[in-house]
């Protein structure tokens, strides 16, 4: 086997092998210029500093070598796919690794996901935060529930606790006084039964016994 020729285009390194010079058959593998210089370093150093690729072109490579290609532009394929899937939304570190695991190993699995965090695409904080925010806004949820949400997509708790300390207190008042207009706007002149009742279904919607409580006191006061 041969490296045929190797020439870069939008950024990426395009790798041709083919059995031998005379051969029509061929191998098209692509990797990322940080990735074909690894390769260089280890297995032909004379095309470092070589911009045009000329010196890789003709060198022949045995099974190491081949599978070292493989390696390196399997690694470069789990990269682009993984941006790839977060350009569609964010996603947690679980359903981003679910996603990619069919298609690849888990070291280029491994590999894309250390890339992406150190670049700052796969920040769980920084996608619970936004997650968090529009569960506020939108569907006017208390923090327990925005929480078990969150876990429940794959995010780890560490991460959806940091994102919730950075809600203000008053969001989360505002969405429970939202929650307590819509479904219970009498909530103050209930009797125990139908206040314990109302309570138990703003909780549901992650809002504590006593945040609640103190919302109602506060409307009793006011009434």
């Amino acid at each position: 086997m041969i490296i045929q020729t190797v020439f870069l285009r939008d950024g990426m390194v395009y790798v041709v092998l083919t059995p031998d010079e005379l051969s029509v058959h061929s191998e098209g593998l692509r990797m990322s210029l940080r990735n074909w210089k690894k390769f260089c370093e280890q297995y032909l150093p004379d095309a470092l500093s070589d911009e045009a690729f000329t010196a890789a072109q003709g060198h022949p490579i045995g099974e190491a070598e081949y599978d070292e290609l493989h390696r390196l532009s399997e690694m470069t394929e789990a990269v682009l796919e993984a941006a790839r899937i977060l350009s569609s939304g964010d996603k947690s570190e679980r359903d981003l690794r679910r996603k990619l695991k069919p298609k690849f190993s888990e070291e280029a699995i491994d590999s894309a996901v250390r890339l992406l965090k150190k670049r700052g695409y796969l920040d769980e904080t920084a996608q619970c935060l936004r997650i968090a925010e529009a569960a506020v806004r939108t569907k006017h949820h208390g923090p327990a529930r925005i929480k078990a949400d969150l876990i429940a997509h794959g995010y780890s708790g560490t991460a959806a606790d940091a994102a919730i300390r950075e809600i203000p207190e008053e969001d989360f008042a505002d969405a429970l006084a939202y929650c307590i207009d819509r479904k219970f706007p009498d909530i103050e002149n209930m009797d125990t039964a139908d206040v314990k009742k109302a309570a138990a279904s703003l909780m549901r919607l992650g809002f504590s016994s006593g945040a609640i409580f103190d919302e109602i006191r506060n409307r009793r006061k006011n009434r």
